[in-house]
């Protein structure tokens, strides 16, 4: 059985910023990630050993914080 590698692909841009004298903080990061063909690896005593999965995988965040 032949299965495909798999393949992650990560965007991310942020940014730190400091205010008033270093007293105001205000940092961010937005971030895609796109996962093909994701394998999954485990064990299982009742199979024949390591059983993997092929599947398709994306995610989207933003975040930001202000420490102050």
């Amino acid at each position: 059985m032949r299965i495909a590698p798999d393949s992650l692909t990560n965007n991310e841009i942020g940014w730190k910023t400091e205010f008033f004298d270093h007293r105001v903080q205000f940092n961010g990061a937005i971030y895609q990630e796109k996962w093909t063909n994701v394998q999954v690896g485990f064990f299982d005593p009742g199979q024949f050993g390591n059983l993997t999965f092929g599947t398709n995988a994306r995610t989207s965040a933003c975040g930001v914080s202000r420490l102050r």
